[in-house]
């Protein structure tokens, strides 16, 4: 009889991990951003627009849809939600996006950008949406005209889940060629709040220009924890 391999006593500390191992966990889930910003001064009430509740109904059926909410109005005072969407390249991302009934009737401008979703406690459930999604012959149908629930009934479907977001912003400083800890640094801190469960996804977000050679690219970070734990978690 084959005996179960015997498993180790501890955890080996992620700080002793090097680059590679490090970087052998990650999920390489490919989704993109659908960020849209309101266009009038209709603020919150924008985003219960009862065919955009819909079209986020028919993109969650569809196994398209990790996630979607409001986010705090930026420094020039227009709302913005953002979702993040499983699609099969970035060109149907952007069709998606066109199609968004706020969009298509002028009310709001749907950014898409795209995000590799490495790091998380839910990091691969982004991965099975992206194979899916991958698999699949037929490109999404945004038709909601099927989609039956009123405004209410899909507003009652919200979870109302309060998350952050850690915005990882690329700075003009360039990484030196003879720094070999930085990343590896920023993978055992990724995992540390992983392992704590704190962290729900994070990965880098493409940029919307090339940067510069030795520059780090920007990143989104979602955590599910208090607004002060957040900020401690970004310091």
């Amino acid at each position: 009889m084959t005996q179960a391999p015997r498993l180790p006593q501890s955890e080996v500390p992620l700080t002793d991990l090097s680059l590679p191992e490090l970087l052998a966990r990650v999920a390489r889930a490919q989704l993109y951003f659908l960020e849209a910003s309101s266009n009038d001064d209709a603020g919150p009430a924008l985003w219960t627009d009862r065919d955009h509740l819909a079209y986020l109904y028919k993109l969650e059926l569809g196994g398209r849809l990790y996630g979607s909410g409001p986010m705090d109005p930026g420094a020039d005072g227009l709302f913005r939600e953002l979702s993040i969407i499983a699609a099969t390249s970035v060109e149907e991302a952007k069709q998606i996006a066109a199609e968004e009934p706020l969009q298509k009737v002028g009310r709001c401008r749907v950014a898409v950008r795209a995000y590799t979703m490495n790091e998380g406690v839910a990091c691969y459930v982004g991965r099975a949406m992206f194979k899916r999604v991958q698999a699949q012959d037929t490109p999404f149908d945004g038709d909601i005209s099927d989609v039956k629930l009123t405004r209410e009934e899909l507003l009652g479907r919200a979870s109302n889940a309060q998350v952050h977001l850690i915005m990882l912003e690329p700075t003009s400083k360039p990484r030196p060629p003879e720094d070999t800890t930085s990343m590896a640094a920023h993978f055992a801190w990724l995992r540390e709040n992983e392992m704590a469960g704190k962290l729900m996804n994070c990965g880098p977000v493409h940029p919307d220009k090339p940067l510069a050679p030795g520059i780090w690219g920007g990143g989104l970070g979602v955590v599910a924890t208090s607004r002060l734990e957040a900020e401690q978690i970004a310091l």
